[in-house]
């Protein structure tokens, strides 16, 4: 990302995860950051968002490569491997440090802004209206889907509707993706609609289909089964194999020995 701007003479820009579903102009949106060095997501623990200039990036890929030259961080972290042992280094273990030396400045991208928001990610609720998949347990934020093509969260403090400029797709299911890009489509038709004339009540919200999920459920189970036979069928193969290979040597060393003593 550092060489592919500075060759591009890119200042500032955007960056994202690819499980993020934009709906807004991020360049009407850069106003709200520019006198932070980037804005973060992962509830403050990754460079994600808004990057206001190159200089933050560089000192945070230098920082990245000092960190491999300490000793006793290393140390540390070969230990607390040790005893966690599906951890491992990261950027965000990094940028953490780099954060507490280096005095950034920086702001959670899902900071509410004149009435709207960069989602955090929809598993993930905070001050928002949950809604509880009863069929596979899981939580998830409400998402209305207003009649323009926009979508929002309802907040808990203060209690509004927030639009959302960015969702946070982590985790969910492929049919989520499909309904939302489906509904943005609308943006495009609509005329916007004020936030104020908005009644959550008369809105739809994201529900995932009961059908696809039990036919995935199915087909999950089938997969499972047909990779048992064949991890059966695998191994009968593979004794037969071995029991075949050891009877030729053996015969082999038979006549060996057969030709050796006559």
């Amino acid at each position: 990302m550092y060489n592919f701007t500075k060759r591009h003479n890119i200042n500032s820009f955007w960056t994202f995860d690819s499980d993020n579903l934009i709906f807004t102009n991020l360049a009407k949106q850069e106003y709200k950051f520019e006198d932070y060095d980037c804005t973060e997501q992962c509830c403050g623990s990754c460079m994600n968002g808004y990057v206001s200039n190159l200089n933050v990036v560089k000192g945070y890929l230098d920082k990245i490569n000092d960190l491999f030259t300490r000793d006793d961080y290393l140390n540390d972290w070969a230990e607390s491997c040790k005893i966690h042992p599906l951890h491992a280094f990261t950027e965000m273990a990094a940028y953490a440090i780099y954060k507490q030396e280096e005095n950034i400045k920086t702001i959670r991208l899902n900071e509410i802004i004149d009435g709207e928001t960069f989602d955090k990610c929809l598993m993930q609720g905070g001050k928002m209206e949950m809604y509880f998949d009863k069929l596979r347990k899981i939580h998830f934020k409400k998402l209305y889907m207003a009649p323009d093509g926009n979508f929002y969260e309802y907040s808990g403090n203060p209690q509004r509707m927030i639009k959302m400029n960015t969702i946070n797709m982590s985790w969910m299911p492929i049919e989520a993706y499909q309904k939302l890009c489906k509904h943005s489509l609308l943006r495009f038709k609509k005329k916007e609609i004020e936030v104020e004339s908005l009644n959550k009540t008369e809105l739809k919200y994201l529900k995932l289909s009961t059908f696809r999920y039990l036919f995935y459920l199915i087909k999950r189970k089938t997969l499972k089964k047909v990779n048992e036979t064949f991890l059966k069928c695998s191994n009968i193969f593979q004794k037969r194999r071995l029991k075949n290979g050891n009877i030729f040597f053996k015969r082999a060393n038979q006549k060996k020995s057969e030709e050796k003593n006559s």
